[in-house]
């Protein structure tokens, strides 16, 4: 959708005014956002676009953050278009913590203190089928040797063991809890494209992760999780050992089935 046929779609969702504005915000990897400006109201508009190999059902995540909302984790959703390529929220106004500009121990016990919310809450949300996941990766990409197959099926035997094993682990989950996702004034948590009910010590690596932090800073918020929770530290970090090789494969995967993507939508059509 061109930039002046957004603007005008996103209008007729919320409303007209005296002045609207559409402003362009940083561009995620994949998503472009926006910031709606219509007299004194404001909202973030987001337009997902080429990224139909994402396994993600946005009319689930939206009635999942309508939810939230409702249990004040989110801002509450808006609009999603019927093609769900264009998605609208309540603005949030907030300046998010930074490893770099802020105390790195209040930082990490934002994020520690943020994933024991979250994975505490009440919500109603669809099982994140992590191995489905990794096959929509798969299927995204190429792979003419098979070895991210060949991983693909030793991690899911593995996945699969854990689930059954550890089941009271799986809870709500965010899976990509940046810092820039925390507004923690609001106590509020932004983009859950990627949650729903997982195991809440791969959501605490996926957020290392995430945050690219240094063995120190991703020691310092396992502790303050463990020293948060009630679990044992010693059960925490086998597991943790056990899903550490499954968190980076699955950014692994999602790179590579990203970068595959990219190629093809710059190749001129024929």
């Amino acid at each position: 959708m061109q930039f002046y046929h957004l603007l005008d779609y996103c209008v007729k969702q919320v409303g007209s005014g005296a002045q609207v504005k559409l402003e362009t915000l940083q561009a995620g990897t994949i998503n472009q956002n926006y910031c709606l400006s219509i007299d004194d109201h404001k909202y973030l508009v987001k337009q997902f676009s080429g990224n139909r190999w994402l396994p993600i059902d946005r009319n689930k995540t939206f009635d999942l953050q309508l939810q939230l909302a409702q249990l004040q984790l989110a801002p509450f959703p808006i609009h999603l278009s019927d093609k769900q390529d264009v998605y609208i929220e309540q603005w949030l106004e907030y300046k998010p913590l930074s490893m770099e500009d802020d105390d790195k121990d209040i930082c990490i016990d934002a994020l520690a203190a943020s994933l024991i919310r979250i994975h505490g809450a009440n919500a109603q949300c669809p099982a994140l089928d992590l191995p489905a996941h990794w096959q929509r990766y798969l299927k995204a990409m190429s792979d003419p040797d098979k070895k991210w197959r060949k991983k693909t099926q030793e991690y899911t035997t593995l996945w699969r063991k854990y689930e059954a094993r550890y089941g009271d682990d799986f809870v709500l989950c965010h899976n990509d809890l940046h810092l820039s996702h925390v507004s923690p004034v609001q106590a509020l948590y932004l983009d859950w494209e990627y949650a729903g009910t997982s195991c809440r010590f791969f959501d605490v690596l996926a957020c290392i992760l995430a945050n690219q932090f240094e063995q120190h800073n991703a020691d310092a918020l396992i502790r303050r999780y463990i020293e948060l929770s009630d679990f044992h530290r010693e059960e925490v970090l086998q597991r943790i050992r056990t899903l550490q090789p499954m968190v980076i494969f699955t950014h692994q995967l999602w790179w590579q089935a990203n970068q595959h993507q990219s190629l093809k939508r710059q190749k001129p059509a024929k």
